[in-house]
Order: C-alpha cells, then sequence, then structure tokens
C-alpha cells in the first residue's frame, strides 16, 4: 500500500512513546504520543488518550484539544484535520483490539500524506527510519491496511476537494440563469413577431370567418360565371351560401312576374 504524495514540507521523526497509563489496571487505558519535527525545526506533539473502559478518547496537539469523544464499546479510532494555517494536515488512525502479529501497529499517524513510521529520524543525518514489511493482505502490519485495504487517500483532500466543486457549482449558477433568461426573451420576441392586431370594431367578421374557414371544408362550384370556362375551382362555404341565396331571389321574382294579376290580388 503507497501512500499519497505529501507536501514540500520536509518532516523528521522524533520519537513514538506508547503508554500504560490505568490506575487501577494499567492496560485499561492507553496514552500514544507522536513528536515530529518540521524543516523549520518547529516541533509538534500529537498525543491520543484512550481508556478501555469508558470508552473515552481524547486527541491533543501542543497541548490544544482537538477532539473528545466517548464511544464505549467501540475499537477502532478514525480522525482527522488540518492546522489552522493549511501547512499540515493530520490523520490519526487506532484500535485497541488485539495485534494481528508482533509487527502489527495498532496506531499509526498520517502527516501531509506521510507516515510517520517511515519518516527519517531527526538529528541522523542521513539516516532513514527503518522501512516497514511490504503491506499486502497476507502482510497485515498496520491498523491503515484495514482501514483502507483498497489504499489510502487522505480525507482532507477529499472534503477540500468536495468544497471547491460546491463553490464552482455555486459560480456557475449565475451564468445558468442568465442563458435562461436570454432563452425566454427569444421566446418571447419570437412570440410577438406572430402575434396579430384586429381592429376592435371588425373584430367579430374576422373570428366569424376564421371560424367559417377553419371549421369546414371547402365546396367546388363551376368558374363559368367567373373566368368563361369548365374549370373547377374551390369555393368557400359561405361564398357558396351567398350564391344560393342570389339564385334563390332571382327565381321567386320571375315566378311573381309571370302569375296572372288575379293570384296576386286574390
Amino acid at each position: 500500500m503507497e501512500l499519497e504524495a505529501g507536501s514540500q514540507v520536509n518532516l523528521y521523526q522524533v520519537n513514538f512513546l506508547e503508554e500504560k497509563v490505568g490506575k487501577m489496571m494499567k492496560n485499561s487505558k492507553m496514552k500514544m504520543t507522536w513528536s515530529f519535527r518540521e524543516s523549520n525545526d518547529t516541533e509538534h506533539n500529537i498525543t491520543l488518550i484512550w481508556s478501555k473502559n469508558t470508552g473515552k478518547q481524547e486527541i491533543t496537539m501542543d497541548g490544544t484539544e482537538i477532539w473528545f469523544g466517548r464511544n464505549q464499546g467501540r475499537s477502532v479510532l478514525d480522525h482527522n484535520w488540518k492546522t489552522r494555517d493549511g501547512r499540515l494536515k493530520l490523520h490519526v488512525l487506532a484500535t485497541c483490539a488485539p495485534k494481528v502479529n508482533e509487527n502489527f501497529r495498532n496506531f499509526d499517524l498520517v502527516i501531509n500524506g506521510q507516515l510517520f513510521a517511515t519518516l527519517p529520524h531527526y538529528g541522523r543525518e542521513g539516516s532513514n527510519a527503518p522501512i516497514p514489511p511490504p503491506m499486502g493482505q497476507d502482510n497485515l502490519n498496520s491498523i491503515i491496511q484495514i482501514l483502507y485495504p483498497d489504499g489510502y487517500s487522505s480525507p482532507v483532500d477529499k472534503e477540500e476537494e468536495q468544497q471547491q466543486q460546491r463553490r464552482q457549482e455555486e459560480e456557475g449558477h449565475p451564468q445558468q440563469q442568465q442563458q435562461q433568461q436570454q432563452q425566454q426573451q427569444q421566446q418571447q420576441q419570437q412570440q410577438q413577431q406572430y402575434n396579430v392586431v384586429v381592429d376592435p370594431s371588425h373584430r367579430d367578421s374576422a373570428i366569424t370567418t376564421t371560424e367559417a374557414t377553419t371549421g369546414s371544408s371547402w365546396a367546388l362550384v363551376p368558374d363559368a360565371d367567373l373566368l368563361g370556362g369548365n374549370n373547377i375551382v374551390p369555393t368557400p362555404p359561405v361564398q357558396q351560401q351567398q350564391q344560393q341565396q342570389v339564385t334563390s331571389t332571382t327565381i321567386a321574382s320571375s315566378d311573381i312576374s309571370h302569375q296572372p294579376m288575379l293570384d296576386l290580388l286574390g
């Protein structure tokens, strides 16, 4: 298992101390202290106190409480944080369960993606910490392998990536709103181009003509009277009705002119 590449800050391990500090039973309470230095000679101390009886867990950094909780009956601790200036990203992984084997580490500290156990020792120029045995499913030597079987990735980095994605999404929303507004304006302009305004005095006749044209089929009548030919052209039903009314009126008048006067006067 390989950890993520660390930052540009050079780190050195100073000391790791594991103590049994229970009052009545020494094994009932554990205290782990990791001491390390930065390249600017700033030293830090990370302390984990874990009571097996009460389940109390406390993490401090340079005397300042980082986390406190009570997890009675739970055998695993996984907590991460970063310093205020963002220079250091720390991650404590621990278990109070019995060791898997003699070389198994129940307590691990990761700093800026670097495992504390693999940091070079401070004050030993050219000397590195002993390299732990190769990690694998058949060769477990650290709690980190159990909690991250598919490979370690910093939770702090993941959280920062999620926050960055949320910021990008929030910044992208105004652009989407502007595009939607532009599309709505274009649609309104297109609708205005196709709108037809009719004078109120002619509105009823326009509606009647439209309904008559769209609501019925066209009829076929001879066009000899109009064009002098025998072609058949479609004529709207309204015109057909008007022609029928004119024809019936002419016939009625001719009938009256040929009837005897007695029939008319009784």
